[in-house]
């Protein structure tokens, strides 16, 4: 696994390094850790250095690291952001580029481990968990975090995905026992992947990529409830 630190302050970078290093020995998980001190210096590596998890400091010199997750979020909805600030009022404005979580600096160790976890676990989802689709007669494999939405009608459900629109022959209560529990009914004729979802309104949420989609007045409390439980507090 793949894993960018972008923080400006160099004893903060080599602790949370440090700190990364610990947790993936103590679990055993194969990782490679790249430190960069600007959010520029991470843009001159990056695509072509690919991270499954970057951990950025939100006040940087230059280029902030919220300005970074944004022009990330252009091309790569799946690479599991966790921001770093001293701040408490950027929280919020994290969620608006689809992050993971936040620390507050220094960041606690056991807080940084639980959210390294739930990145992991995300990870070898990503890696593992796919959906069969059919195009122009050719069979993919689409894993299930790169979708954003199913949308139902009749014997089919049009899947939404990062790379496009498919459609595959099955009913929603058939899709609904071969997915993982994040996804979720947000109206009869819709599931969501409660990842994909930004922010939550009385009959509406949005999207990464700024699509809304209808939330029914049954489907409220399941949907309050996945989005509250994916953002809680670690």
């Amino acid at each position: 696994m793949h894993i960018a630190i972008c923080e400006d302050e160099k004893e903060q970078a080599s602790r949370i390094k440090a700190l990364v290093a610990a947790w993936a020995s103590e679990n055993e998980i194969p990782i490679e850790t790249r430190v960069f001190h600007s959010a520029e210096a991470f843009l001159f590596a990056w695509p072509e250095a690919a991270f499954d998890i970057s951990i950025l400091d939100i006040q940087m010199e230059g280029m902030s690291g919220l300005q970074l997750a944004e022009h990330i979020r252009k091309t790569d909805s799946a690479m599991s952001i966790v921001f770093l600030t001293g701040i408490a009022q950027f929280v919020l404005r994290g969620y608006d580029v689809g992050a993971l979580h936040y620390l507050i600096k220094p960041a606690n160790p056991a807080k940084l481990c639980a959210v390294l976890d739930k990145a992991h676990a995300l990870w070898r989802a990503r890696e593992r968990d796919v959906i069969a689709v059919s195009c122009g007669g050719t069979e993919h494999s689409i894993s299930l975090l790169s979708i954003s939405y199913f949308s139902m009608a009749s014997h089919y459900a049009e899947v939404h995905a990062d790379k496009g629109a498919y459609r595959i022959r099955k009913r929603a209560g058939e899709l609904m026992r071969e997915l993982p529990p994040f996804f979720v009914h947000c109206h009869r004729s819709v599931i969501v992947n409660m990842h994909r979802v930004e922010y939550i309104l009385n009959d509406s949420l949005g999207i990464a990529g700024g699509e809304v989609l209808p939330v029914s007045r049954n489907c409220r409390k399941a949907v309050s409830e996945a989005f509250l439980e994916i953002h809680k507090e670690l």
